[in-house]
């Protein structure tokens, strides 16, 4: 596939992920911008108060070495919960060739983003969406000038997100708990 791109700048873009070339989200953007299959640049519709997703803090964190051993890290953290997120979402568009009218992608929603690998998630969640969003749009409305091009986080085994996790007892509430059971049980 020709590209016509300084082949350095696509290198910068390109990662290996379990032995499959990956290419960021950033180089997806360029490639289908500069290709003949949209007039124009995309268009992205934000919604939601995007405010309360815009604060961070760093703290320091205790890592564990591959080789065994503890080191500490500094780590930028997200000063939000995954209920800010909810609402929050954008929409991609383009001029399709041929067509005079915008081609709006479905909205994507940031609390439905399980896979976050980029530290950019947090620090510029709209950003990363507006790239999630952009390739979700290629795939549907141009698949052909990005077949077989794939970013990192579509390579990468999904993690189950906690969306309901079980709320923490304390001890005398478990302890009553099973004293009671052992009790009607005789």
């Amino acid at each position: 596939m020709q590209w016509g791109m300084n082949p350095y700048a696509v290198a910068q873009k390109t990662h290996l992920v379990n032995g499959v070339l990956g290419y960021e989200a950033q180089l997806v953007n360029a490639v289908i911008s500069s290709s003949s299959a949209i007039v124009g640049r995309f268009h992205y519709k934000y919604e939601g108060d995007w405010e309360k997703c815009s604060r961070t803090r760093v703290e320091t964190v205790k890592k564990t070495a591959k080789g065994g051993g503890i080191y500490e890290k500094k780590e930028t953290i997200p000063c939000w919960t995954s209920e800010d997120e909810y609402g929050l979402s954008v929409r991609v568009g383009a001029v399709l060739r041929g067509e005079s009218e915008i081609t709006w992608g479905e909205p994507v929603f940031l609390s439905s983003v399980i896979t976050r690998n980029s530290p950019l998630w947090t620090s510029n969640p709209k950003q990363q969406l507006a790239y999630l969003a952009l390739k979700y749009w290629a795939r549907l409305y141009c698949p052909d000038v990005i077949l077989g091009v794939y970013t990192p986080d579509e390579l990468e085994e999904p993690q189950e997100k906690i969306i309901n996790p079980v709320p923490v007892q304390n001890y005398s509430e478990v302890s009553e708990q099973r004293t009671e059971n052992h009790r009607t049980a005789y």
